[in-house]
Protein backbone atom coordinates (compact mmCIF):
# COMPACT_ATOMS: atom_id res chain seq x y z
CA UNK A 1 0.00 0.00 0.00
CA UNK A 2 1.33 3.48 -1.02
CA UNK A 3 1.93 5.31 2.32
CA UNK A 4 0.09 8.84 2.59
CA UNK A 5 1.40 12.39 2.40
CA UNK A 6 2.90 14.12 4.61
CA UNK A 7 0.01 17.25 5.40
CA UNK A 8 1.84 20.19 5.86
CA UNK A 9 0.56 24.00 6.97
CA UNK A 10 2.98 26.62 6.87
CA UNK A 11 2.51 29.80 8.95
CA UNK A 12 3.87 33.22 7.61
CA UNK A 13 3.90 36.97 7.42
CA UNK A 14 1.83 38.89 5.04
CA UNK A 15 4.59 41.35 3.44
CA UNK A 16 4.92 41.64 -0.32
CA UNK A 17 9.01 42.35 -0.17
CA UNK A 18 10.45 38.58 0.24
CA UNK A 19 7.63 36.35 1.70
CA UNK A 20 5.80 36.10 -1.52
CA UNK A 21 9.18 35.27 -3.36
CA UNK A 22 10.18 32.31 -0.22
CA UNK A 23 6.52 30.78 -0.43
CA UNK A 24 6.37 30.85 -4.25
CA UNK A 25 10.22 29.16 -4.30
CA UNK A 26 8.90 27.19 -1.76
CA UNK A 27 6.00 25.45 -3.55
CA UNK A 28 8.03 24.91 -6.49
CA UNK A 29 10.29 22.94 -4.44
CA UNK A 30 8.50 20.62 -2.43
CA UNK A 31 8.66 16.53 -2.91
CA UNK A 32 5.62 14.97 -4.69
CA UNK A 33 4.95 12.58 -1.58
CA UNK A 34 4.16 17.07 0.11
CA UNK A 35 0.63 17.95 0.68
CA UNK A 36 0.51 21.65 1.43
CA UNK A 37 -3.34 21.79 2.62
CA UNK A 38 -3.57 25.64 4.95
CA UNK A 39 -1.33 28.72 5.18
CA UNK A 40 -1.98 31.20 7.25
CA UNK A 41 -0.73 34.97 6.72
CA UNK A 42 -0.22 36.79 9.51
CA UNK A 43 0.02 40.30 9.73
CA UNK A 44 3.59 41.74 10.18
CA UNK A 45 3.28 43.82 13.47
CA UNK A 46 6.38 43.54 15.73
CA UNK A 47 5.96 41.16 18.76
CA UNK A 48 3.65 43.02 21.51
CA UNK A 49 3.71 46.73 18.93
CA UNK A 50 0.73 47.74 17.72
CA UNK A 51 0.33 48.71 13.80
CA UNK A 52 1.32 52.68 14.62
CA UNK A 53 4.61 51.80 16.68
CA UNK A 54 5.47 48.53 14.23
CA UNK A 55 5.56 51.45 11.11
CA UNK A 56 7.40 54.11 13.78
CA UNK A 57 9.68 51.71 14.54
CA UNK A 58 10.68 50.83 11.26
CA UNK A 59 11.12 54.24 9.93
CA UNK A 60 13.56 54.55 12.87
CA UNK A 61 15.19 51.17 11.61
CA UNK A 62 15.31 51.98 7.70
CA UNK A 63 15.40 55.73 7.90
CA UNK A 64 13.57 58.29 6.18
CA UNK A 65 15.19 57.05 2.51
CA UNK A 66 14.49 53.90 2.53
CA UNK A 67 11.33 53.55 4.41
CA UNK A 68 9.74 55.83 1.94
CA UNK A 69 11.62 53.91 -0.88
CA UNK A 70 9.67 50.95 0.61
CA UNK A 71 6.51 52.67 1.27
CA UNK A 72 6.71 53.58 -3.12
CA UNK A 73 7.40 50.10 -3.57
CA UNK A 74 4.52 48.40 -1.69
CA UNK A 75 2.59 50.85 -3.80
CA UNK A 76 3.74 49.41 -6.84
CA UNK A 77 3.42 46.17 -5.83
CA UNK A 78 -0.27 46.32 -5.48
CA UNK A 79 -0.79 47.84 -8.77
CA UNK A 80 1.50 45.16 -10.32
CA UNK A 81 -0.71 42.49 -8.67
CA UNK A 82 -4.15 44.22 -9.65
CA UNK A 83 -2.62 44.49 -12.94
CA UNK A 84 -1.36 40.83 -12.89
CA UNK A 85 -4.53 39.51 -12.02
CA UNK A 86 -6.36 40.72 -15.39
CA UNK A 87 -4.16 40.43 -17.78
CA UNK A 88 -1.87 37.22 -16.37
CA UNK A 89 1.69 39.73 -17.70
CA UNK A 90 4.19 37.57 -15.19
CA UNK A 91 3.83 34.65 -12.78
CA UNK A 92 5.17 36.73 -9.89
CA UNK A 93 2.88 37.90 -7.44
CA UNK A 94 3.68 40.06 -4.23
CA UNK A 95 1.18 38.89 -2.05
CA UNK A 96 1.21 35.21 0.05
CA UNK A 97 -2.85 35.20 -0.67
CA UNK A 98 -2.07 35.41 -4.81
CA UNK A 99 0.32 33.17 -4.68
CA UNK A 100 -1.52 30.77 -3.15
CA UNK A 101 -4.05 31.28 -5.33
CA UNK A 102 -1.82 30.20 -8.25
CA UNK A 103 -0.88 26.76 -6.50
CA UNK A 104 -4.43 26.01 -5.84
CA UNK A 105 -3.79 26.01 -2.02
CA UNK A 106 -6.20 27.19 1.03
CA UNK A 107 -4.91 30.71 2.67
CA UNK A 108 -6.21 32.64 5.35
CA UNK A 109 -4.71 35.99 7.23
CA UNK A 110 -5.28 35.87 10.50
CA UNK A 111 -3.59 38.67 13.46
CA UNK A 112 -3.11 36.05 16.61
CA UNK A 113 -2.35 32.22 15.04
CA UNK A 114 -3.19 30.77 18.41
CA UNK A 115 -6.87 32.21 18.09
CA UNK A 116 -9.08 29.66 19.62
CA UNK A 117 -10.76 29.39 16.36
CA UNK A 118 -7.41 28.54 14.17
CA UNK A 119 -6.64 26.23 17.03
CA UNK A 120 -10.11 24.42 16.08
CA UNK A 121 -9.64 24.82 12.22
CA UNK A 122 -6.04 22.96 12.72
CA UNK A 123 -8.01 20.39 15.02
CA UNK A 124 -10.37 19.53 11.89
CA UNK A 125 -7.02 19.40 9.26
CA UNK A 126 -4.86 17.09 11.58
CA UNK A 127 -1.86 18.19 9.84
CA UNK A 128 1.28 16.00 10.44
CA UNK A 129 3.75 19.31 10.38
CA UNK A 130 3.52 22.98 10.79
CA UNK A 131 6.24 24.95 9.28
CA UNK A 132 6.95 28.74 10.52
CA UNK A 133 8.19 31.11 7.73
CA UNK A 134 9.29 34.21 9.14
CA UNK A 135 6.16 33.59 11.39
CA UNK A 136 5.88 36.83 13.52
CA UNK A 137 4.15 35.58 16.82
CA UNK A 138 5.50 33.06 19.29
CA UNK A 139 3.30 29.49 19.00
CA UNK A 140 1.90 28.67 22.27
CA UNK A 141 2.35 25.01 23.60
CA UNK A 142 -1.48 23.78 22.67
CA UNK A 143 -0.78 25.09 19.16
CA UNK A 144 2.80 23.39 19.40
CA UNK A 145 1.23 20.16 20.32
CA UNK A 146 -1.30 20.13 17.28
CA UNK A 147 0.54 18.21 14.46
CA UNK A 148 1.52 14.35 15.06
CA UNK A 149 5.13 15.20 13.71
CA UNK A 150 5.41 18.37 15.33
CA UNK A 151 6.13 22.38 14.49
CA UNK A 152 9.57 23.37 12.23
CA UNK A 153 10.87 26.90 11.93
CA UNK A 154 13.39 28.17 9.48
CA UNK A 155 15.61 30.84 10.74
CA UNK A 156 18.50 32.55 9.54
CA UNK A 157 21.52 32.00 11.00
CA UNK A 158 23.55 29.42 12.14
CA UNK A 159 21.75 28.55 16.10
CA UNK A 160 22.20 28.59 18.79
CA UNK A 161 24.47 32.09 17.28
CA UNK A 162 21.87 34.93 16.52
CA UNK A 163 18.86 34.07 17.72
CA UNK A 164 15.71 35.73 17.84
CA UNK A 165 14.57 38.75 15.42
CA UNK A 166 15.92 40.01 11.78
CA UNK A 167 19.34 37.79 12.22
CA UNK A 168 20.65 38.85 8.86
CA UNK A 169 20.42 42.35 9.93
CA UNK A 170 22.71 41.57 12.92
CA UNK A 171 25.39 39.39 11.31
CA UNK A 172 26.01 41.97 8.67
CA UNK A 173 26.25 45.01 11.70
CA UNK A 174 28.48 42.85 13.86
CA UNK A 175 31.14 42.12 11.21
CA UNK A 176 30.36 38.13 10.16
CA UNK A 177 31.96 36.77 7.66
CA UNK A 178 29.80 33.94 7.23
CA UNK A 179 26.23 32.93 9.02
CA UNK A 180 23.32 30.66 7.59
CA UNK A 181 20.22 29.14 7.37
CA UNK A 182 18.87 26.75 10.58
CA UNK A 183 15.75 24.22 10.50
CA UNK A 184 14.72 23.37 14.15
CA UNK A 185 11.96 22.26 15.91
CA UNK A 186 9.62 24.57 18.14
CA UNK A 187 9.22 24.30 21.52
CA UNK A 188 7.51 27.44 23.90
CA UNK A 189 11.13 28.98 23.82
CA UNK A 190 12.61 31.50 21.15
CA UNK A 191 14.64 29.67 18.52
CA UNK A 192 16.13 26.83 20.90
CA UNK A 193 14.60 23.53 20.04
CA UNK A 194 16.34 20.75 18.38
CA UNK A 195 18.39 21.52 15.15
CA UNK A 196 17.39 19.07 12.42
CA UNK A 197 19.36 20.87 9.25
CA UNK A 198 22.01 23.57 9.28
CA UNK A 199 23.94 24.76 5.71
CA UNK A 200 26.57 27.71 5.86
CA UNK A 201 26.69 31.11 3.74
CA UNK A 202 29.70 32.88 2.82
CA UNK A 203 28.86 36.65 2.93
CA UNK A 204 30.02 38.75 0.07
CA UNK A 205 32.03 41.90 0.78
CA UNK A 206 29.73 43.76 -1.58
CA UNK A 207 26.50 41.92 -0.54
CA UNK A 208 23.99 44.32 0.80
CA UNK A 209 21.27 43.18 3.35
CA UNK A 210 18.94 42.34 0.38
CA UNK A 211 21.25 40.41 -1.00
CA UNK A 212 21.90 37.81 1.92
CA UNK A 213 18.27 38.15 2.58
CA UNK A 214 17.70 36.65 -1.56
CA UNK A 215 20.84 33.99 -0.60
CA UNK A 216 18.94 32.89 2.48
CA UNK A 217 15.45 32.79 0.88
CA UNK A 218 17.15 30.44 -2.27
CA UNK A 219 18.77 28.44 0.29
CA UNK A 220 16.01 28.37 2.63
CA UNK A 221 13.79 27.01 0.09
CA UNK A 222 15.71 23.44 -0.69
CA UNK A 223 16.12 23.01 2.83
CA UNK A 224 12.66 22.81 3.72
CA UNK A 225 12.24 21.00 0.57
CA UNK A 226 14.82 18.62 2.29
CA UNK A 227 13.67 18.59 5.91
CA UNK A 228 10.16 17.24 4.43
CA UNK A 229 11.95 14.81 2.28
CA UNK A 230 13.34 13.67 5.95
CA UNK A 231 9.92 13.95 7.83
CA UNK A 232 7.89 11.79 5.09
CA UNK A 233 10.70 9.06 4.81
CA UNK A 234 11.15 8.75 8.89
CA UNK A 235 14.90 9.39 8.41
CA UNK A 236 14.98 12.80 10.73
CA UNK A 237 18.44 12.57 13.10
CA UNK A 238 19.11 15.84 15.03
CA UNK A 239 21.15 17.81 17.75
CA UNK A 240 20.62 20.11 20.31
CA UNK A 241 20.39 23.68 20.07
CA UNK A 242 22.81 24.76 23.10
CA UNK A 243 21.72 28.15 23.51
CA UNK A 244 24.03 29.12 26.23
CA UNK A 245 26.69 28.89 23.87
CA UNK A 246 24.96 30.85 21.55
CA UNK A 247 23.53 34.64 21.14
CA UNK A 248 20.13 36.45 21.27
CA UNK A 249 19.15 39.92 19.63
CA UNK A 250 15.86 41.84 19.09
CA UNK A 251 15.00 44.31 16.58
CA UNK A 252 17.77 47.05 15.90
CA UNK A 253 17.93 50.24 17.22
CA UNK A 254 18.91 53.42 15.88
CA UNK A 255 22.18 53.25 17.22
CA UNK A 256 22.62 49.16 16.04
CA UNK A 257 22.13 50.97 12.40
CA UNK A 258 24.42 53.06 12.48
CA UNK A 259 26.57 50.34 13.45
CA UNK A 260 25.71 48.44 10.49
CA UNK A 261 26.59 51.51 8.73
CA UNK A 262 30.25 52.13 9.89
CA UNK A 263 30.67 48.82 8.27
CA UNK A 264 30.06 50.25 4.96
CA UNK A 265 26.84 48.04 4.71
CA UNK A 266 23.93 48.88 2.70
CA UNK A 267 20.14 47.71 2.93
CA UNK A 268 19.75 47.70 -0.93
CA UNK A 269 22.95 47.91 -2.94
CA UNK A 270 23.20 51.88 -3.34
CA UNK A 271 21.72 52.60 -0.50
Amino acid sequence: MNKSKLKVVFVTMDEPFYIPVYINNIFRRLPKKVEVIKVYALHPHLANRSFLHTVQDYFSYFGFIVFTYMVLLRLFYIICDLFNQHFKVSSRFHSVKLVCEKYNIPCSKTFKINAKEVISELKGLQPDIIFSVSSPQIFKEDFIALPLKGCLNIHSSLLPSYRGQNANFWVMAKGEKETGVTIHYINPGIDDGDILLQEKIVIQNDWSLHDLYMKAIETGSNMIAKSLQLVYQDKVTTKKNDVSKGSFFSFPSKSDVKEFRSRNKRFFKYY
